[in-house]
C-alpha cells in the first residue's frame, strides 16, 4: 500500500485489520468456519513529512571540498 502526502509535516501510520478465521481437525478434510470476526488496530511512530526536489551537480555531493552547486 501507499500514500501521497498532499501536506508536509509530522504524522504517523495507523492500519487497522480485520480477522476471520477457519479450521480443519487432523484427519477430517472438512474446513470449519471460525464465528464473528476481531479487529486490531496498531499505530506506528512519528515521522517527518518533507518535500525534496532533484538536481543536476557538477560532482559528488560527498567530495572534499563539497561543490558549490549541492
Amino acid at each position: 500500500m501507499f500514500h501521497i502526502y498532499e501536506d508536509l509535516g509530522q504524522f504517523a501510520v495507523t492500519i487497522t485489520t480485520e480477522w476471520s478465521g477457519r479450521y480443519q481437525v487432523e484427519g477430517d478434510p472438512q474446513w470449519r468456519e471460525v464465528t464473528g470476526t476481531a479487529t486490531t488496530t496498531a499505530t506506528g511512530p512519528l515521522f517527518e513529512v518533507q518535500e525534496r526536489r532533484s538536481h543536476l551537480v557538477t560532482g559528488l555531493c560527498t567530495d572534499v571540498p563539497k561543490p558549490a552547486d549541492c
